[in-house]
């Protein structure tokens, strides 16, 4: 609200200094009330983190929660003192005391006690996150594509991945590996100046030893995946080495453990949890000033220059940092949980770049489903492997990509990119009304409609020796209840998996076990576009609630209102949605305006005749009227529909 009152006034106040601050590195697109979102979680998670870390149990307020996050978090350190710090703003003053009462009669460690012990739904990060934002904000859940990794799928991609690096990279440790390699950076990136410099473009590079095996979460959200290679690691190898352990994680798995996280909240959970997770395993004297390597950032935005204010000169430490990783260092492993989202927000050039190598030569109407994120993290990870040479991506998605149509030329390019793919389809596709094989019931591993796979992509030169070359497809199935599925997951490796290898072919190149005789009989036949002279999608109208409609009453009523209310109040009474990029009101009117429109009837579902009101101009009334095609069916006519 406070905010709220400094934007209506235009007022400069350090609210909306820091908002901009926001948008100019991070979320361009970030409205007031979602700041105000991304401000409270600072707070309230800030102090959750401060609390964890507090000695003394019967004081606390926010000059102590502040002294008291680690400044392993140095963004979240920060940000917390400065908005709840010296320079408090007055208004919210009351309510941030009243919330450092809450956690002075909470004793947040013995509630987190037993993390690492906890196993699927009954993870307490989770509770504090996860399902706290379901019942929170359940839209924004849904945006972001935040959906918890059950332990299971987690656990079989991280051991999956550690016998990969065994056996397909000869790295005999596998995860654990802290072998060092050589790699040339700008001298300005450089700690230390080596006399060992060359000038290239202008520019002086220099050379840095880094670890070979550096681990990649890009959508870390409370840090599921680099917690479990931690946790992985500790178990099999460091549980009865106590003594090798701390040196361990401060000299050889810290500086290898990289996250990026967009959502603060998911971000402050991430390094509590990894804290918690390096507390109970015997790392209880850790450097503070050796950072925890997640970072508050766009995955899929490069780095973003400082603006020059304090405020942002954190967030710009921050960005810079996690430049460093998205520039320099030579990722051998891209590992996650990419968010779903077929409407993604994350539209920046790079990634848009990236993307269409995708889309070419497609010849399709709607691509519009190569722009979910889960491609884009896909592609984006495929980068980092391609930049380094050598590596595994190892993702859990949704598995539309394995046989859809449009996904055609991703698998090829995945197929050109990488030499081996191994595929383990977890099914569970509602919208398919997906049975498993016997028709008994088969259900999604997480609370969604699509069904998802596990993906497996190495790149270690074992098949791609020259241009031309494609890798091996391996594939897997996996049906039935969720909890059979988890049982299964937990009890299986990589190696005893029933991989079979399929042989993807041009032009579809499917991930898909295929019957290639039914196939070439199939393709000698005429296609339905070949037979008839004229098809189209049907009509697309952007708002089926204004323009179909069941009574000619209504829809002559909105004709009246489009031509004489002011746009925002044939808003308020008609179609509350913001304009899109298809359908606005104001090009609506026009159409209605000035091309006679007609009302006819619409079959707006199988054996549901409705009517609608018909120009045939694209982006007026209607989004795409496909006229071409439909204008033959305003008079008694057949078509044939499938």
């Amino acid at each position: 609200e406070a905010l709220l009152d400094d934007i209506e006034a235009n007022r400069s106040s350090e609210l909306t200094h820091q908002l901009a601050s926001f948008r100019s590195m991070l979320i361009h697109d970030l409205e007031p009330k979602q700041f105000a979102d991304l401000y409270a979680q600072t707070l309230a998670y800030g102090m959750f983190a401060a609390r964890y870390h507090d000695p003394t149990l019967p004081t606390f307020d926010r000059d102590e929660a502040a002294r008291l996050i680690p400044q392993s978090n140095p963004l979240l350190r920060n940000l917390f003192q400065s908005i709840a710090g010296y320079n408090i703003d007055e208004r919210i003053k009351t309510t941030v005391d009243n919330l450092a009462e809450v956690f002075r009669h909470a004793d947040v460690k013995s509630i987190l006690e037993g993390y690492g012990k906890k196993t699927a739904q009954t993870d307490p990060i989770i509770h504090f996150y996860e399902t706290f934002l379901a019942k929170y904000d359940a839209k924004l859940r849904k945006a972001r594509g935040v959906w918890y990794t059950p332990q299971p799928v987690v656990s079989f991609i991280v051991r999956a991945v550690d016998e990969i690096l065994k056996t397909k990279f000869g790295l005999k440790d596998g995860l654990a590996d802290n072998s060092k390699t050589t790699i040339e950076v700008e001298a300005t990136d450089l700690q230390t100046q080596s006399s060992q410099l060359s000038k290239r473009k202008g520019k002086l590079y220099g050379t840095k030893e880094i670890h070979k095996v550096q681990i990649l979460d890009p959508a870390t959200g409370t840090g599921t995946f680099l917690a479990e290679v931690v946790n992985f690691l500790y178990q099999s190898k460091f549980k009865n080495l106590q003594g090798i352990w701390p040196s361990y994680v401060e000299k050889d798995l810290i500086p290898r453990l990289n996250g990026f996280e967009l959502l603060m909240a998911s971000y402050a959970m991430a390094h509590l949890k990894l804290d918690m997770l390096f507390g109970e395993t015997g790392c209880n004297q850790r450097d503070q000033n050796n950072r925890l390597r997640v970072f508050l950032t766009n995955s899929l935005e490069e780095y973003h220059p400082d603006t020059h204010s304090l405020f942002s000169q954190w967030l710009s430490n921050e960005a810079k940092e996690a430049n460093t990783v998205k520039k320099d260092t030579p990722v051998m492993v891209v590992m996650g949980n990419p968010p779903y989202s077929v409407s993604s927000t994350n539209k920046s050039d790079w990634i848009q770049n990236l993307v269409q190598d995708y889309k070419k030569d497609l010849n399709e109407r709607n691509i519009q489903p190569l722009s979910d994120d889960y491609i884009k993290f896909i592609r984006y990870g495929q980068h980092f492997i391609e930049k380094n040479g050598e590596g595994v991506l190892a993702f859990i998605t949704n598995n539309s990509f394995i046989d859809g149509l449009i996904h055609r030329q991703m698998r090829k390019h995945l197929l050109e990119t990488f030499d081996e793919i191994y595929i383990l389809d977890l099914h569970g596709n509602s919208k398919k009304k997906e049975t498993a094989p016997d028709g008994s019931k088969d259900e999604n591993v997480f609370d969604i409609m699509q069904g998802v796979s596990i993906n497996l992509f190495i790149k270690n030169g074992s098949n791609i020796t020259r241009p031309g070359d494609l890798g091996k497809v391996f594939k897997a199935d996996l049906y039935g209840k969720r909890k059979d599925k988890y049982a299964t997951l937990e009890q299986t490796d990589f190696k005893n998996t029933a991989w079979e290898q399929l042989a993807p072919q041009t032009p579809e190149f499917l991930f898909l076990e295929q019957d290639f005789e039914s196939k070439n009989i199939y393709s000698e036949l005429p296609s339905l576009q070949s037979i008839f002279h004229q098809s189209a999608s049907g009509i697309k109208t952007e708002r089926d609630d204004l323009t179909v409609q069941i009574d000619p009453d209504k829809l002559n009523l909105i004709k009246e209102d489009i031509l004489k209310l002011d746009i925002e109040d044939f808003r308020q009474i008609h179609t509350p949605k913001k304009d899109g990029r298809d359908w606005k009101i104001s090009t609506a009117r026009k159409d209605i305006q000035e091309n006679s429109p007609i009302m006819v009837d619409v079959n707006y579902r199988p054996f549901d005749v409705r009517k609608t009101l018909y120009t045939g101009k694209s982006k007026g009334f209607m989004a795409y009227p496909r006229h071409e095609t439909m204008q033959h069916l305003l008079k008694t006519n057949i078509s044939l529909l499938t």
